[in-house]
């Protein structure tokens, strides 16, 4: 009887190390896929994050050339209205001017 038990427990281990020795064959190209599946999938993860950079950085640089273009068109329009009041206190000087130099001129004539 003993025997018999030693042949079947070495039947048995052999089967054991028989089904580790497939299990393992078997884990190993799902390993290998599972692991491209990763490497893609990370690969994939970090062209997504590079592109949200990308898109955040061009987001910023466009609302930032957005808010200096309208800076630009705001003091545009400042140094248009200072031009026109450079034309009118120019005109309003040469009046004051010429009115002043008429009054003294006519007061030394009629003197």
């Amino acid at each position: 009887m003993e025997t018999e038990y030693e042949k079947l427990r070495v039947e048995m281990k052999k089967m054991h190390s028989e089904l580790l020795r497939h299990i393992s064959e078997s884990v190993k190209p799902n390993t290998s896929q599972q692991q491209k599946h990763r490497f893609s999938k990370m690969e994939f993860e970090t062209y997504k994050v590079q592109k949200d950079f990308q898109n955040m950085i061009s987001d910023e640089i466009g609302e930032k050339f957005n808010k200096i273009t309208q800076e630009l068109a705001a003091q545009s329009a400042e140094i248009k209205v200072i031009r026109n009041y450079t034309a009118v206190c120019q005109v309003a000087s040469g009046w004051i001017i010429g009115t002043a130099l008429g009054t003294i001129i006519g007061s030394l004539l009629y003197k």
